[in-house]
């Protein structure tokens, strides 16, 4: 029965996503002690009534519940991802926190796999780090200084930037707004921390030539 109830959830019609639906996911969640199966889509069709709610225009009284019933959607969807989080040990204060629970990972959405993954890689680096220093293992720190240090990641430009020097001292630039680079990490964060540039992940994006 359980199997057959988790077929019918697999994915979702448009019409069937309002704050009730969303709100029996998140008591069913809290109630159970074990990570539930939710709707394949659900995350993709909460930001799809959310964006058709923000899009409505309405007056006084209507505008005002359309925007307490957005805030009340959006509340519950946070408290959704984070009590289906705490079940598998991801604890965002505890830098000695153990490597997540990956036994449910078919139960999580893609998006959820996504987080997951990226908190799974990020315990397995501390542990290396960790395990490395107090083994005096200075060669493996050697290693993973020079991983850094070559690290690229991609990012959109968000304003106009001359061309400069990058930390592997390659000449990249000029950029114009909306232009996508691979700069070194130490260059591409100064820009995204300086509001100049956005990190992305999609590779399908055209690069400028430096």
């Amino acid at each position: 029965m359980e199997s057959s109830d988790n077929e019918k959830i697999t994915d979702l019609e448009d019409d069937s996503i309002d704050l009730k639906f969303i709100s029996d996911l998140l008591i069913k969640e809290i109630q159970s002690p074990i990570l539930q199966s939710l709707p394949s889509n659900l995350y993709k069709k909460i930001a799809k009534k959310l964006e058709y709610l923000s899009s409505q225009n309405y007056d006084d009284i209507e505008l005002d519940i359309r925007d307490k019933m957005i805030l009340l959607i959006c509340e519950s969807t946070k408290l959704l991802l984070w009590s289906r989080y705490k079940k598998i040990n991801l604890n965002e204060d505890d830098f000695f926190s153990p490597i997540p629970n990956t036994s449910d990972y078919s139960k999580l959405t893609d998006e959820e796999k996504y987080i997951l993954d990226a908190k799974i890689d990020r315990a397995e680096r501390k542990n290396a780090v960790l395990d490395a220093t107090l083994d005096g293992n200075e060669k493996i720190l050697d290693l993973i200084s020079q991983i850094v240090r070559s690290k690229h990641i991609i990012v959109r430009f968000l304003d106009t930037v001359e061309e400069f020097v990058g930390m592997d001292m390659n000449a990249y630039g000029p950029f114009d707004p909306e232009d996508v680079a691979i700069l070194p990490y130490e260059n591409a964060r100064s820009l995204v921390e300086s509001k100049r540039a956005r990190e992305i992940y999609n590779l399908q994006y055209r690069t400028k030539e430096t």
